[in-house]
């Protein structure tokens, strides 16, 4: 053999062996590479897993706490109506006692003012009456006291 040929023949040994070898590698750098993106893939699919577990825990809980929020609320609602009752009922008589207590200060202050007038226009003061018309004992009494006594009666009530 001539070096021609040897040099061909040295040249196609170590193209051979860099393919043999540029492949072996090549391989296992796929296999390699291949393994990663398997365990990435297995990452993520535990990730949404999880994350899905944890959203059904999640919604399970919530829902558990509106039923019971939604259910107290329905036992909450005969007790809220009747609060709501009673205090529209307070409200009327508060007004109402308010009303009557502007009409017998009224009544007082025009009575009071009448008896004024008869004294001064009278000749006789023997005519003069000393007694109150207009007047009862509720009206007389503080406004706390009276209130606690309107408290008890019903609207009905006269």
């Amino acid at each position: 053999p001539n070096e021609e040929q040897k040099r061909r023949a040295a040249q196609a040994y170590n193209d051979a062996l860099i393919k043999k070898h540029f492949r072996a590698w090549l391989g296992f750098f796929n296999k390699k590479k291949e393994k990663r993106r398997l365990a990435l893939e297995q990452y993520q699919k535990s990730v949404l897993f999880h994350k899905r577990k944890l959203m059904v825990k999640t919604f399970k809980e919530w829902y558990a706490w509106k039923c019971e929020r939604y259910r107290s609320q329905q036992e909450a609602a005969p007790i809220l109506a009747d609060k709501m009752r009673r205090i529209c009922l307070q409200n009327a008589i508060y007004t109402t006692f308010r009303a009557w207590q502007q009409v017998t200060k009224h009544a007082s202050d025009t009575n009071k003012w009448f008896k004024k007038y008869e004294i001064l226009n009278s000749d006789d003061e023997d005519e003069v009456k000393d007694k109150a018309v207009g007047q009862d004992f509720i009206s007389k009494l503080p406004h706390k006291a009276s209130n606690r006594i309107f408290s008890f009666l019903n609207v009905l009530d006269r």
